[in-house]
């Protein structure tokens, strides 16, 4: 419950925290063109985009030290299982490390305007962290596309699961590698690298009692709005950014019992 709650929180202040940083930097390119004077309005912007990067940074070093099954995996792992998957590598090191130096980066820069007296200093100080903080944080955000892409909003639907009229052309191995191998396997026998840090042990694909029990609808149901949504394990994450095509192409190789 910790892992699912926690991991929904940290995906949504996230963008509450790209939106304030664009809005304060906006502002900030504004009042340094224009010369305007350092205003109450300007220090609260500043503020509230420190307070939300501290809420962020907690939410994040909860899922690197305590609720994350990935992460857990990647340091019982070690170096080897990192360098096997990609997936481990990026929320395992590069992503929380990256992380938290891009908020100690913007700490200090806000903590530098406070001691500015110059308006125009505080301004292009501003400019210049929220700027560069932005531009880091846009590298290490698992953006769905990529290898250990995520949803870029986690919320639970339903809509896009019509089979699609047009031929399958998702390559869906390179799907199942990147969002389920880690805890089902590469086998679908629900021994993943992560497998060993969940209370509850993942689903195997290849049980041919379960294949005869389960629907493909419940598959899908499962996939797009996680294992809560229909009773089972909540350390099952939600993946409501799946197409149509990636998602019937998820199922039947689900169905093929897995490589």
């Amino acid at each position: 419950m910790l892992y699912t709650v926690t991991l929904f929180a940290h995906s949504w202040v996230r963008w509450a925290l790209v939106l304030a940083a664009m809005f304060t930097l906006a502002i900030s390119l504004v009042a340094l063109r224009r010369g305007t004077d350092w205003r109450p309005g300007h220090a609260r912007l500043v503020t509230t985009l420190d307070h939300l990067a501290g809420v962020q940074l907690v939410l994040g070093l909860v899922l690197a030290l305590w609720a994350s099954p990935i992460v857990s995996a990647a340091w019982k792992g070690g170096w080897a299982a990192m360098r096997a998957e990609p997936v481990l590598l990026f929320f395992g090191v590069i992503h929380p490390i990256g992380m938290a130096m891009s908020f100690g980066l913007l700490r200090a820069g806000t903590a530098r305007v406070a001691r500015r007296t110059l308006a125009a200093d505080k301004h292009r100080l501003v400019t210049r962290t929220v700027g560069a903080w932005l531009l880091v944080v846009t590298m290490l955000v698992p953006w769905p596309g990529l290898p250990w892409g995520r949803p870029a909003a986690r919320v639970s639907t339903s809509a896009a699961v019509t089979p699609p009229a047009t031929p399958l052309v998702v390559d869906a191995p390179a799907a199942y590698r990147a969002r389920c191998a880690s805890c089902h396997g590469e086998g679908g026998d629900g021994d993943g690298i992560a497998a060993t840090s969940l209370t509850s042990r993942p689903r195997a694909f290849r049980n041919p009692a379960w294949q005869r029990a389960t629907t493909d609808e419940r598959i899908r149901a499962v996939i797009i709005d996680g294992g809560a949504s229909v009773g089972l394990s909540p350390l099952m994450p939600a993946h409501p950014d799946l197409s149509a095509t990636e998602l019937d192409e998820l199922v039947r190789f689900i169905r093929a019992g897995a490589p």
